[in-house]
């Protein structure tokens, strides 16, 4: 079964908003260990996005994976925890911020 136009706009616009927080997180990464809650904050709700993204259809296919961004997203906590260096920790944040921006989404 295809998506409807709605499922479909709903998607677009779903992406539309995690180019909107990536934006956001870019603009805050220079000072990125001052700005730890605000950064983690925005990619909790990336995360969040994509889960309901997926949500929307049993037929949608996220590349990559879901559990592929949590564990990313948990990765880069622990390193905000364990106070490591600020370039390493911008270039993982970075890379996340360019697999959500560029996230494949397909039907089965």
């Amino acid at each position: 079964m295809s998506l409807s136009e709605n499922e479909k706009s709903l998607i677009h616009a779903r992406k539309a908003d995690i180019f909107t927080l990536t934006d956001e997180i870019f603009d805050m990464l220079p000072n990125c260990k001052m700005q730890k809650d605000e950064i983690l904050n925005r990619m909790a709700r990336i995360f969040f996005i994509l889960r309901d993204v997926t949500a929307i259809s049993n037929n949608l296919i996220l590349e990559p994976q879901l559990t592929t961004f949590r564990n990313d997203f948990l990765f880069i906590h622990t390193m905000f925890e364990q106070d490591e260096r600020q370039k390493i920790i911008q270039k993982r944040i970075e890379y996340f911020c360019v697999d959500a921006n560029s996230v494949i989404i397909r039907e089965k």
